[in-house]
């Protein structure tokens, strides 16, 4: 096996709680249960801090330390925080190894497993239907590759079902996207809490079809399947505005180019968007793993969601620019 596919294999396989143990984030160290995941909270094991500045949610894989002392970056994941400490790649792959040997059950804490919803769910949920998807210009052939169904919340909340799997087919959870109009807790998460970035929303669909070793990556689910409906089906969805390590090395491992699409959002107070934060995140993950481009979007449009020409959706791809440092 290549250097390169081994450390893929390894990170995806590893237990970040494990990581973090092995680089002494031992206790004391608080652990909660809140509505979007489970969170590990202490001391930082990258500056060694003595404070409570680092936190990491179990859900996500995403880690982050708060404190000003620190030069691990702002919302990285278990691959991260392993580059802000081990510079070479060959000791990375032997730490790696060595948590793998020694922990071979795979659990996100130690009072948490990982349960994944049932078949039985799966179908409750697909029972039921709402217009919601048709009415956004998704049409019901794509809402069936996808598994779409409807269901509440346990706060009410309708929402449309939309169903993760790996990509070889195993299904990791149930997402839920409200269709009441509010943008608060736009997604949420219907089954069992799971870890999302180790998935790529469409890529199981995507790879039934054939991606030709080429992947175009954005940030929602519903953008994911308005580009099926558009007629493109090489795509995959992040679930949210940043890659993660896991997911980078799927996206290297069943491709060699990834064109990131960034949407067209209002700047903040520092001139910069989430569109280009979502790029960067893309770039910083995979320019040793893959050819990265970015594709702009026309500017009348937010999304790919918002898109309903597929002239307009072929001529963003066409316009590709590579990314360079």
């Amino acid at each position: 096996m290549r250097e390169k596919d081994n450390y893929l294999d390894l990170v995806n396989r590893v237990d970040p709680v494990k990581v973090l143990e092995a680089l002494e984030f031992r206790e004391p160290y608080d652990f909660r249960i809140s509505n979007d995941g489970y969170h590990l909270r202490g001391r930082c094991p990258v500056h060694q801090s003595t404070d409570w500045n680092f936190g990491m949610d179990l859900s996500k894989g995403k880690a982050s330390c708060y404190s000003h002392h620190c030069f691990h970056e702002h919302g990285r994941d278990i691959g991260g925080v392993l580059y802000a400490i081990i510079k070479s790649r060959k000791k990375v792959i032997e730490f790696l190894e060595d948590i793998i040997a020694n922990n071979p059950i795979k659990v996100y804490n130690s009072n948490y497993i990982y349960v994944p919803p049932t078949r039985e769910q799966l179908e409750i949920f697909k029972s039921k239907q709402s217009p919601y998807l048709e009415e956004r210009g998704i049409c019901k052939e794509v809402q069936k590759i996808f598994e779409v169904g409807f269901g509440t919340d346990e706060s009410h909340i309708p929402r449309v079902t939309l169903p993760i799997r790996m990509p070889d087919g195993e299904l990791l959870g149930i997402l839920g996207r409200r269709t009441d109009g509010d943008t608060h807790l736009r997604y949420f998460v219907m089954t069992d809490y799971f870890p999302t970035a180790r998935s790529l929303y469409g890529m199981y669909q995507a790879l039934q079809r054939g991606n030709n070793g080429r992947w175009i990556l954005m940030e929602g689910p519903l953008d994911v399947q308005k580009s099926w409906h558009l007629g493109v089906t090489n795509v995959v969805g992040a679930m949210g505005g940043s890659l993660s390590w896991q997911q980078a090395s799927l996206l290297a491992q069943y491709g060699e180019e990834v064109w990131v699409v960034r949407e067209n959002d209002t700047p903040n107070a520092n001139g910069s968007t989430p569109g280009d934060n979502f790029v960067r995140s893309a770039y910083r993950k995979l320019h040793d793993l893959a050819t990265v481009y970015v594709v702009d979007l026309p500017k009348h449009v937010k999304d790919v969601g918002a898109l309903d020409d597929i002239d307009e959706w072929q001529d963003a791809l066409d316009n590709r620019r590579l990314l360079r440092e």
